[in-house]
């Protein structure tokens, strides 16, 4: 006797792959997906906004928010724009905090192509913006080539003048650190042409902040500190606050090069806080911790500042693959040290800085650390070893192929030789 057939569960697909009992009318068309996007993008957007002074609210639904938006752009309808301005909200900033920049661009990528299909322009240039502030923080990694070989190859077959101009930026911001400072004044004036006939005003912030690179590279302060307070005017125009903080990073390390100690300084330093502490990356933190040791220090609290230095050694190390300013804090910590009279710690945590830097291609930095080193002997009333060491350090800065900078640095030296010198003949 021949079996019946099985009967099927509600839950069994039929050779379309659908069950049984599925109404077609029920396949949701065009216009359900699209009105579907636009709660799901409401209520999305509503989230941000709410937390949008708790940045680590976001940062922990960045994989959640970064998928709707994805999927939500990819819906034909009018709700697209919103979606691209809700995946602008998620900045790179954010992906910092967690680990994830790289990941940003798998995020960012769609999002322009579907702003070139809507043919929305302002989105177009608010993207590229976005674009530029991942590159340079993507830039100041140890792996900065893959993302600016990849813009460079978009702008290219974009025919967008804009982006082209912005990956020259750019290039030009990943090789500050290398250039001639010649160079690298010849390239920045040529792209702030450009930059203010297309009116792109984060091009011009940027090209300022990457002329104060350059010149903080080279330990050049006050110029540092001019370009670097002219980008701070553009990002505060344009309302960036991560670039914001780059450009008062630059203008208050500068200070305390030239003037240790400012009530203006100070101003700048808590202006950098509370957008720091807006922020809630780790970078940041760090470098505002390092700017309040470097005022204690100054200020000829040696205790304070330490303390401060633990605090940034601290957040360093438990960020080492976010941030690692090992050699800036030792440097400094070595410092507070010897004025602490501690000169077995200064000296070997100065060493320390002195052959990270050399280790990192920072010569002029090294010249400083090397130069602090040297001066403990001088701290100690050594003032023999001093001269020998001091001459070492001036031997190192006469070596530095920028002549500004080899100039502002060996007079400096120079001056600390013959004091110990002058030391040394009174102590007999």
């Amino acid at each position: 006797m021949k079996k019946p057939p099985a009967k099927k569960s509600p839950g069994d697909d039929d050779s379309l792959g659908l069950p049984p009992e599925w109404n077609p009318k029920y396949i949701p068309d065009g216009g359900d997906l699209a009105r579907a996007a636009r709660r799901v993008l409401d209520d999305k957007t509503a989230f941000v906004l709410l937390h949008k002074d708790e940045p680590d609210v976001i940062a922990d639904h960045l994989d959640e928010l970064a998928s709707i938006v994805l999927a939500t752009s990819q819906v034909k309808g009018d709700h697209q724009a919103k979606a691209i301005r809700l995946g602008l909200t998620l900045e790179p900033i954010y992906w910092i905090s967690r680990n994830k920049l790289h990941d940003w661009l798998d995020m960012f990528s769609p999002l322009l192509k579907v702003a070139s299909e809507i043919h929305h322009d302002d989105l177009q240039s608010e993207l590229f913006r976005a674009w530029g502030i991942y590159l340079y923080l993507a830039n100041l990694g140890p792996d900065s080539t893959p993302p600016l070989d990849a813009s460079l190859e978009y702008a290219a077959d974009s025919g967008r003048a804009d982006l082209a101009l912005l990956a020259q930026l750019e290039r030009l911001n990943a090789q500050v650190t290398t250039l001639s400072l010649t160079e690298v004044q010849a390239e920045a004036e040529a792209i702030l042409v450009c930059a203010a006939q297309l009116n792109f005003t984060y091009v011009q912030g940027r090209t300022y902040l990457s002329l104060a690179r350059a010149y903080q590279f080279k330990s050049l302060p006050t110029t540092a500190f001019t370009y670097a307070q002219q980008a701070l005017a553009f990002f505060f125009s344009l309302g960036i606050r991560s670039m914001m903080i780059e450009a008062l990073n630059i203008m208050i390390g500068s200070m305390q090069k030239l003037h240790g100690s400012s009530t203006y300084g100070q101003q700048l330093l808590y202006w950098m806080k509370t957008l720091s502490a807006q922020m809630s990356i780790p970078w940041y933190q760090i470098t505002a911790y390092q700017h309040h040791a470097a005022h204690s220090f100054h200020e000829g609290n040696y205790e304070t500042a330490r303390a401060w230095l633990i605090k940034a050694w601290l957040k360093n190390r438990a960020t080492f693959q976010l941030s690692n300013s090992e050699p800036e804090i030792l440097h400094l910590l070595g410092m507070v040290q010897s004025r602490r009279q501690r000169y077995a710690l200064a000296e070997r945590h100065l060493l320390r800085a002195y052959r990270l830097y050399q280790a990192r291609n920072m010569p002029q930095q090294a010249v400083h650390a090397h130069h602090a080193w040297a001066y403990v002997s001088f701290e100690k009333g050594d003032f023999v070893t001093a001269v020998q060491r001091l001459e070492k350090t001036l031997s190192l800065a006469q070596a530095l192929p920028e002549e500004a900078t080899r100039r502002r640095l060996t007079t400096l030296i120079e001056e600390d030789i013959l004091e110990a010198r002058r030391k040394g003949d009174e102590a007999g």
